[in-house]
């Protein structure tokens, strides 16, 4: 088995951040850096521990970071529900991405998306306004977050929701909920966008440890997060040399991002 491909295969609280090369460790008070893996002149995937601290539970991210003006992405819809691994993996190999990401909502067991769907100038879904958020790239590839209100005739966007940080970089979680689950999110500044996976979190705890904590994402602030999607739905893939990094998925999203 790949020493790389175990890689926090389980987001447990321990990372096995020894298992890949190019570590980086760092630690402040309140976190770790226990791992990276460099892409030369576009960014890195990085692991990042956070100690518990108050309420809030110890927090494993497993993310990349990456810089905008060289990274380009586009949306791909999923093919069909399964219960057996993720299909990101499958969908990383085809368009030779060296990151993804699962998002977007399904309804009940039909997996019919719930929300705004546009893959390639082709509307699959429409809006659903219980979500506030969506992922949008344009023709070249540009991926930005925007508010589901302000998208208007993307290439292509994928609605998901909630924007846990606001465009500004203000906290978008109204109340304190303790549901924790892991997430996918996808996050941006003006120079750089980050696409990771979080071990069990509440979105108020993952908004406050974001606005809290840029620098070991290598940002000076977020000014805005999407959640994409969580539980047992929330996957991640990085592609590491000769090997990968997959995380979770044990059900298929109906889309996903990819940064090839």
């Amino acid at each position: 088995m790949s020493t790389r491909r175990s890689f926090l295969a389980s987001l447990s609280a321990v990372a096995t951040a020894t298992n890949i090369p190019q570590i980086a460790r760092a630690a402040s008070a309140d976190f770790r850096i226990d791992g990276e893996y460099a892409y030369p002149r576009i960014g890195l995937v990085r692991s990042v521990r956070f100690y518990r601290s108050g309420d809030r539970p110890e927090v494993q991210i497993l993310f990349a970071s990456l810089l905008r003006n060289v990274t380009r992405a586009q949306i791909v819809q999923g093919s069909e529900m399964e219960i057996r691994g993720s299909q990101l993996w499958h969908l990383a190999d085809k368009h030779n991405a060296i990151i993804g990401v699962n998002g977007g909502f399904f309804q009940g067991n039909s997996f019919a998306y719930d929300g705004l769907l546009v893959v390639g100038g082709h509307q699959l879904s429409p809006k659903n306004t219980q979500f506030t958020g969506a992922a949008v790239a344009d023709a070249d590839g540009r991926v930005s977050i925007e508010h589901v209100d302000d998208v208007k005739d993307p290439f292509s966007a994928m609605q998901s929701g909630p924007l846990f940080i606001e465009p500004g970089g203000r906290m978008g979680m109204r109340s304190h909920t303790y549901d924790l689950f892991r997430r996918s999110f996808i996050a941006q500044n003006t120079d750089t966008i980050v696409a990771g996976i979080t071990s069990p979190v509440s979105l108020y705890q993952l908004a406050e440890l974001l606005m809290e904590y840029p620098s070991p994402f290598l940002l000076d602030r977020f000014d805005v997060a999407l959640s994409l999607c969580g539980a047992a739905t929330a996957a991640f893939f990085a592609r590491t040399g000769k090997s990968d990094i997959r995380d979770g998925g044990a059900v298929n999203s109906p889309a996903v991002i990819l940064f090839p």
